[in-house]
């Protein structure tokens, strides 16, 4: 948990100021852009779609995801 944080600081720290001045000038100009909440959400869909299949196959050797299958 403290790995992230530290890591981040010495990106920052290492990172040139003309490099970080410049993105946070195109953050600035990025912030009144449109934003797709729909988009987004079809997205997380995606993802949980791609993280329960690879829940299953992991779980395949265990005969765990069968339950439903078996109709017990």
């Amino acid at each position: 948990m403290l790995l992230v944080p530290l890591g981040l600081a010495l990106v920052v720290r290492l990172t040139p100021p003309e490099v970080l001045a410049a993105a946070r000038d195109r953050a600035q100009q990025a912030e009144g852009k449109p934003v797709s909440y729909p988009a987004a959400a079809f997205i997380m869909l995606l993802w949980l779609l791609l993280l329960w299949l690879v829940v299953r196959w992991t779980l395949r050797p265990f005969g765990w995801y069968t339950l439903a299958e078996d109709g017990r």
